[in-house]
């Protein structure tokens, strides 16, 4: 280290100059900027909020695809969504069953499920749902006595449907999707 004062080196230790007498400048380097812990918190807030933003597209998005509406689908038993059907009315389900009859209007096919009252018995008629979709040729050929199972929405009303023993009034559920 040399004197800012004669200019001569002297050691590092000095705390005077031994040739000129005069103090030792010592340039204190400045010390390294505090972090703000208001900065911290506020990236910390903004990353959680980009978290949420991606958790919720990802959702939405896996939503939209088949695989995800599918898992998006509640089952509900036949007597719960009879009884209270204008409480399920536009919710998403899924409902399995026997198909007892059908009837195509174009490209609509109505459909009559005779729901499951015991899937470990394959015991059907749990009750009867009007499901209806459009035909698409990727589609499956449904006929009578097939199982199915339909994802979709259910509707705000019941279905009608007549048969030899009158007329009756049941659960309705549009389709999104079908499979046997």
């Amino acid at each position: 280290m040399y004197c800012v004062n004669c200019g001569r080196e002297i050691a590092e230790e000095s705390s005077f100059c031994p040739y000129c007498g005069k103090p030792v400048e010592r340039k204190i380097p400045p010390a390294p900027p505090k972090k703000s812990r208001k900065k911290l918190l506020i990236g910390l807030i903004i990353l959680a909020l980009l978290i949420a933003l991606g958790l919720f597209l990802w959702n939405g998005l896996d939503e939209k695809s088949e695989e995800g509406y599918k898992k998006h689908c509640r089952e509900v038993a036949y007597e719960e969504l009879s009884d209270h059907y204008e409480d399920y009315a536009g919710k998403d389900l899924v409902v399995t069953g026997q198909v007892a009859d059908l009837t195509r209007e174009g490209g609509e096919v109505i459909l009559l499920v005779d729901t499951y009252l015991d899937k470990d018995y394959d015991i059907y008629y749990g009750g009867t749902v009007v499901v209806t979709y459009d035909r698409e040729e990727q589609e499956p050929d449904v006929g009578k006595g097939d199982i199915v199972t339909a994802w979709g929405q259910a509707e705000s009303r019941k279905g009608k449907y007549t048969s030899d023993r009158g007329g009756y009034e049941v659960p309705a559920i549009r389709a999104k999707y079908i499979a046997k």
